[in-house]
């Protein structure tokens, strides 16, 4: 489930040196908006589920964002 977020956080362009995704941005976000609060890989199997349904979200609000 770790590689769905870092497939959406990679289309999103959220990317360190125009190819690697940027794993501190995403830690950042999960310690800021994840509930619980904690680092990317702090969450265990039964929290990932949540954690990429919040994901989603901001993944759909960047794609309504380019349709503008």
């Amino acid at each position: 489930m770790r590689k769905k977020i870092i497939s959406m956080a990679h289309k999103m362009r959220w990317q360190i040196d125009g190819t690697k995704v940027d794993i501190a941005r995403i830690d950042a976000w999960c310690r800021k908006y994840g509930a619980p609060a904690k680092g990317f890989n702090d969450y265990t199997y039964n929290e990932l589920p949540k954690l990429v349904t919040q994901f989603g979200k901001v993944y759909k609000s960047y794609l309504e964002g380019l349709r503008k």
